[in-house]
């Protein structure tokens, strides 16, 4: 009896978002995860949005994911929106958000873009690690 990536992303979840329940269900929660680790930019997208329709402000891993997810599909332009979402909303990013959005502009060759994030990662007493 093993505990799944899905199950403990949910734990994650409901612990989170305490209301969660109220808008989702298991299977709901379940596929979100599931379409994390797949790669689904679209899917995870209108989950996205759903999620901010339903007033669940995203969190800095929420913001992370889809920074990941939009870098590894090469949709550089749709990073570097959820980025400036992400700051404009007051949320600050951490060590992994920077990393994220640092290793996503390199992978789409927008090294002006990456100079400039990590500038302000290093302006923000971010310290950088050997991943970023």
């Amino acid at each position: 009896m093993g505990i799944s990536i899905p199950d403990l992303a949910l734990s994650h979840i409901l612990s989170t978002y305490p209301r969660v329940t109220n808008v989702l269900d298991r299977q709901d929660i379940i596929l979100e995860c599931d379409m994390a680790n797949g790669g689904r930019v679209e899917q995870a997208y209108k989950v996205f949005m759903d999620m901010k329709w339903k007033h669940f402000e995203p969190d800095e891993y929420t913001y992370t994911i889809m920074i990941r997810m939009c870098g590894n599909s090469g949709k550089a332009d749709e990073t570097l929106k959820f980025f400036q979402e992400m700051l404009s909303t007051g949320c600050a990013p951490n060590l992994i958000a920077y990393t994220t959005m640092i290793q996503a502009l390199a992978r789409n060759g927008m090294l002006d873009k990456l100079i400039f994030v990590f500038s302000k990662m290093v302006e923000n007493d971010c310290r950088p690690n050997e991943f970023t």
